[in-house]
This record gives structure tokens, sequence and C-alpha cells, in this order.
């Protein structure tokens, strides 16, 4: 997850800042020798990427198991001697990918700092890589859930979801600074990445340099009671649902194909609500799409919908796949929303690292890291 208004909020916080703490923030970077081994990407040669090791049990830091934590590095393009250090990002889940991320805003980053950091982005512990099928292609999705819970069970590494968790990755990170040979954390979190960064500065608050917390998280709510957590998340997603339908009606059906037969916010929102209605009692069987067959069920299309409200830039899309469901072709959308329910196969050959790495967010990075770190519930929802 990721706030629509971070360009706002850097703008706001530089502002804010005296001019004594500006002097500060902006004092070259005291320099040290980086024990990470950087290569040239090979998916992305504007990019460096590493993999460096850290302790899998924080409680027994000198054992023997490790994790290997992935990287991917946008180097500062300002000389040596202007620049601030590297910045670590954080794009939210939790279990989002540090490093697809960097690919997608690492630049715009970049940009917006002047050119000053190195902004790297970081696949925290129990996100990707996750147990490859043994085929590299499976016919239903069903089919692939199933392939991917037995390899789980059979391949998985089971020491790792007993140190999952928000404070285990906050210790790689204070690891990934030592490694860099800074003297201490720049950082740019979003979303759940604001809980990572204020757990980060909670518990080393001597090393932190520099933070930017976008689109605040609830960090008490996240760690005593898991389900209000997720509640605030979409308190007010109610108006900016309202919002995607009133700017589709301003649009007009020549930019919006949901205003083709509707000229008002509650007939957009009323047709909404009947595909839900529709696909509850009578789900939508998709025969082929780009990951295989599989079907479409209200819940499926609720959480696409909830993720479209982080990404207004493509609502036009949006509202071509709400059109195309209301036809009866759910083709897009299920090849939209796979990811998210099970590990999209990729065949080996296509795996430019050679580390059986899937990179799409699944359940299998949130649901492990969100019990880690929720206090135990014994309810009924």
């Amino acid at each position: 997850m990721s706030s629509p208004n971070w360009k706002i909020f850097v703008a706001a916080s530089i502002l804010g800042i005296s001019c004594a703490q500006a002097a500060a923030i902006h004092a070259p970077r005291q320099s040290n020798a980086s024990s990470i081994s950087w290569f040239d990407c090979p998916d992305a040669p504007s990019t460096q990427c590493a993999f460096f090791d850290v302790p899998m049990d924080y409680t027994h830091p000198n054992g023997n198991e490790t994790v290997s934590i992935f990287l991917r590095k946008l180097s500062a393009t300002v000389p040596e001697d202007q620049r601030l250090g590297s910045l670590l990002t954080n794009p939210g889940g939790p279990g989002g990918s540090g490093s697809q991320w960097l690919l997608r805003r690492g630049k715009e980053v970049s940009d917006i700092l002047a050119g000053r950091y190195d902004v790297i982005g970081f696949d925290p512990r129990q996100g990707p890589p996750f147990p490859r099928h043994e085929k590299s292609h499976v016919a239903k999705l069903a089919a692939i859930q199933a392939t991917q819970n037995n390899a789980c069970a059979q391949n998985g590494n089971h020491a790792m979801l007993r140190n999952s968790g928000t404070v285990a990755v906050a210790k790689d990170m204070e690891r990934i600074v030592q490694a860099l040979g800074e003297d201490g954390l720049n950082y740019w979190g979003f979303s759940y990445g604001t809980v990572l960064g204020q757990t980060f500065a909670a518990m080393r608050p001597n090393l932190v340099k520099r933070m930017v917390l976008d689109g605040v998280s609830g960090v008490e709510a996240y760690f005593t009671d898991v389900l209000q957590w997720g509640k605030d998340a979409i308190k007010y997603s109610d108006r900016t649902l309202k919002g995607f339908a009133s700017t589709c009606i301003e649009a007009g059906p020549e930019h919006c194909a949901l205003a083709n037969k509707t000229n008002t916010v509650q007939g957009i929102l009323d047709r909404l609500d009947a595909l839900y209605a529709r696909l509850d009692k009578d789900p939508l069987v998709v025969g082929d799409s780009q990951v295989g067959p599989g079907i479409i069920q209200a819940h499926h299309l609720q959480s696409f919908m909830l993720s479209s409200l982080y990404t207004p830039k493509e609502w036009k899309g949006v509202a071509e796949v709400l059109v195309l469901l209301e036809e009866g072709n759910g083709e897009v959308l299920s090849g939209m929303f796979a990811g998210s329910y099970g590990v999209v196969p990729q065949p080996y050959d296509q795996n430019v690292f050679n580390r059986s790495m899937q990179t799409v967010l699944t359940r299998e990075s949130f649901n492990p890291i969100l019990c880690g770190d929720s206090a135990p519930l014994n309810i009924t929802i």
C-alpha cells in the first residue's frame, strides 16, 4: 500500500525543517567501506543487485542458519562529495517486494531527492523466493493452490515461520546498514513500511538519521489488535470509491467505459453492487486466461476494487474490466488477481537470478509476517 499524496508530504516535511536542522540533514555522509558485493542486475542493468546473509534467529545470532536477503540499488546520480548515503525503502505489505517496487518507483524517489542517495529496495524475510512447483506450468488455479501447499509442506523452511515478523526485519535492516558502511539509517517507508520504520526507531533510535513515514499506519493497533488495524486501513475507502464513480461520470464514456449506460454516481455504484450480488450467487467461470482456467467470485471482485483504490491512474482500466464482467467476460480480471491467491509459476529459463525466485506478493509472505507480529486471537468473525 502507498499514499497518493507522498510528494506533498515530502514537500511539507522539507518546508517544516529549521535552518539548523537542514544544515545537519544535508551534511555529506562519512563514507565507510561496504561489505555487500553488488553486481549489475541481469533483468534491469540500470540497477545493481546483491544477496546479503543475516541470522535466521536473532536470539541465536551466531547460529549456522541464515537468511539470504535480496537487495536492489539505484545509485545516486550526483558526484561523490554531494551524496548523502544509502536510503532503504519499504513499499508496504507486510511482505512487499522492495526490489520490485524499486523498479517501478525508484527513479521517482531518486529525482525527488535530487539524486543524492543510493536508493535501495530489499525483499524482507518470508517474502520471495517461495518453494517452486515441481512443474513449470499447471492447468488450473486450483492445481496451483494444491501444488503450492504441497511444496510448502515438503520444501518450506519451517524455521523461517518461527522467525518471521517486523522485529526480525528491523534487525535485518540494521545489518544491511552496517554492511553498507553507513553510520545510520536513512529510510522511506510506505503504509506497513511506516510500521517497520517506527519499529526500527523504537529499537535503535541512535541509528536513525533521516526517516520519512508516508501513509502512516497505526503501529499500536498493528501489534495489539490486527483486526482493528485492518479496519483502520479501509476506514474511508467508501469515499474513494465514490471518487472513482464521480470521476468516471466527469470523464464520460469516451474515457470511462462505465459511463456508457450511467450518468450518475449512484448509478455506477448500483451497477457495482449488482455485480457483487450476481457473482455471489453465480460465480463466473473463466475457461482460459494467461494463468489458466478459474472462477471469479464476489470476494475476488471486492478485493480487486479495494486494491484499485490505491491507484487512480489505473481507473480507466478498472472501468473496462467491470464492463467486461457485466458482459460475462472474466479473462482479464482472472489474470490480474491470480497472483494474489497463488504463486504464478515461471519456467526456470525465465529466471535470470537462477534462485527459484517468485516476485509476486501473496498470502505466503503476508500471513506469516502478520501472524508472527500479532497477539493471539480467540474470536469469531
